[in-house]
């Protein structure tokens, strides 16, 4: 399967250094241009399938790249960014990032949830194009997942940027290539 993930574009809590989790989170109108710009690389791209997580933020940032696609979508919950529980709405810099409190979705239970989203998409559809849109946790945990980095060091990955594209030739187990990796270049003029 060829797997093409991108992240949402920016939010204005983004822009603020808000954690939103499983808030739905509104484009600023930046991160509405970075979507109109991520739609227009991907409009020459063939998906056969599209996935996108089911909050506000990266459901528009979907609607603007499915205007050039005609192939299903499918809107789902297990897409999600990381629980965040209490922290959610709260700033990076008023958390404690490194002894998460109750209710917190553990970086374990997101690899595992990312890893089962990922494979059944893959058993359904083992030899598509297939676009994921999503969240920054999400990709970063999916890229960790691909290169077989632990849980542990998942400070060390690079954080996704708001629109980049992740490419991936995948196979079975999630094993695979990489094809590209937190790409921007659309939005060099932006």
């Amino acid at each position: 399967m060829n797997l093409y993930v991108v992240r949402h574009g920016e939010t204005a809590d983004n822009a603020r250094r808000i954690l939103q989790g499983h808030l739905p989170g509104k484009l600023s109108g930046k991160g509405l241009r970075q979507a109109e710009k991520v739609a227009m690389r991907l409009e020459g791209v063939k998906f056969d399938f599209i996935y996108s997580s089911d909050l506000k933020r990266v459901v528009d940032t979907t609607k603007k790249i499915v205007v050039h696609h005609k192939a299903p979508i499918f809107f789902k919950e297990n897409l999600r960014e990381r629980y965040m529980g209490i922290y959610q709405g709260r700033s990076v810099d008023e958390v404690d990032a490194v002894n998460l409190p109750l209710g917190v979705e553990t970086t374990d239970a997101m690899r595992v949830r990312v890893h089962d989203a990922v494979d059944e998409i893959f058993r359904n559809h083992p030899h598509s194009n297939v676009l994921i849109v999503s969240h920054g946790g999400f990709s970063r945990v999916l890229h960790m997942i691909m290169l077989g980095i632990p849980t542990e060091r998942f400070r060390e990955v690079e954080k996704p940027k708001n629109t980049s594209v992740y490419i991936y030739e995948l196979e079975e187990n999630l094993k695979g290539k990489i094809v590209l990796e937190n790409c921007i270049k659309h939005l060099e003029e932006i």
